[in-house]
């Protein structure tokens, strides 16, 4: 209801909630996705919940390439648009943003309020 998908991957199970963008993402499976939410160029694991008002960023003020964590170093993905990789089993509060380049490990619950730049 009154929500964008567009160019996104919605496995078995996956609940998109009103009045949400979802673009360019793949959902594993067994996702809820309440209100409000605008999740961009992301992957997101299987038994995920966003909260309302929540989101990930997919673009650098800077219009330079994000960077990924891999082994302890930032590695350049050569995409200058790129989302956050959330972890299944991962709870994302309310009014939540999720900086470009971010991993949720596993099992992950996330505070209202934050945002999420590790």
């Amino acid at each position: 209801m009154g929500s964008l998908i567009r160019n996104s991957i919605l496995e078995h199970n996956t609940s998109i909630g009103f009045n949400c963008e979802i673009g360019k993402s793949y959902f594993a499976g067994n996702a809820k996705i309440s209100h409000h939410n605008v999740i961009l160029d992301s992957l997101i694991g299987k038994e995920v919940w966003f909260v309302g008002y929540s989101g990930t960023t997919n673009v650098l003020l800077t219009r330079n390439n994000i960077q990924y964590m891999v082994d302890g170093k930032l590695e350049d993905t050569g995409k200058n648009h790129f989302g956050a990789v959330i972890s299944y089993n991962s709870s994302i509060g309310a009014s939540e943003i999720i900086m470009s380049g971010r991993k949720i490990p596993p099992n992950t619950m996330i505070p209202a309020g934050t945002v999420y730049k590790k």
